[in-house]
């Protein structure tokens, strides 16, 4: 598996409801990256569907070297990821923005959810199969768009993802 990207195509499964909500497969999506920012919801809104947001890379954001010459710093909260970048930088920010993505993850199933919860640190190499969902809080009918689109920053931005397989490629420091 190479680290150059998502790949979306055509969605395969039906609208389903999950707990309290009502989630609309979009397209199918698959990437591979390195983990860039780990943060975890334990309280608020939507932290029951999904506990878990990832910052992940690939391509020249797969490189730690890149990163750590560019003085690149990603993190994330309350659902957005956000990066700084140096003045005298070579990297620029519409780069960064075609090779990350920030994922908000909806675990399929216990084993999965384990996974995620527990498996997933800071520099891992990863792959994340699933789909891009849309989700609608059947209670108060709040919904919450995935993004379509690679090149998108801010509000909006980020990837909603039923993830249904999970893959450690490498673990950090090995």
């Amino acid at each position: 598996m190479l680290l150059d990207g998502p790949k979306q195509s055509h969605r395969s499964r039906m609208s389903f409801i999950h707990g309290s909500y009502w989630l609309e497969p979009v397209e199918r999506f698959r990437v591979s990256g390195r983990v860039l920012s780990v943060k975890r919801y334990r309280h608020g809104e939507l932290s029951d569907i999904s506990p878990l947001d990832l910052a992940l890379g690939w391509g020249d954001m797969a490189d730690p070297f890149l990163l750590m010459r560019e003085q690149i710093r990603i993190g994330q909260d309350y659902r957005l990821m956000y990066w700084e970048l140096p003045e005298y930088r070579h990297f620029s920010a519409d780069s960064l923005a075609r090779q990350t993505a920030n994922l908000h993850l909806i675990p399929a199933n216990d084993a999965v959810r384990g996974q995620l919860l527990r498996g997933l640190k800071l520099n891992d190499l990863v792959h994340l199969d699933g789909q891009l969902v849309h989700v609608t809080q059947l209670r108060t009918q709040l919904p919450w768009y995935s993004s379509m689109v690679r090149d998108d920053v801010l509000h909006g931005a980020g990837e909603v993802l039923w993830v249904e397989r999970v893959t450690a490629l490498t673990r950090a420091g090995n």
